[in-house]
């Protein structure tokens, strides 16, 4: 898995394609996940976005299903 923080969020694109978005100041615990929550779409498109980067800027995972997970998400 892979993950991404911001002041508030925190976004994880899990291996298997699943997300994750996470926020921190109402929920510091993490048990509500807002991924499929249509109102949180900007947010998580931001974070993917930025993840998204620094993955292809890094070069990690060195994987086969990187590039197959990273164009499931129009990453």
């Amino acid at each position: 898995h892979f993950s991404v923080c911001s002041a508030r969020h925190r976004y994880t694109l899990c291996a298997n394609g699943e997300e994750e978005l996470y926020d921190h100041g109402a929920d510091p615990h993490e048990w509500t996940n807002l991924a499929r929550i249509p109102e949180h779409a900007g947010t998580k498109k931001r974070l993917r976005a930025e993840l998204t980067t620094i993955l292809r800027d890094t070069g990690i995972p060195e994987h086969p299903r990187r590039s197959s997970l990273l164009q499931a998400h129009d990453l």
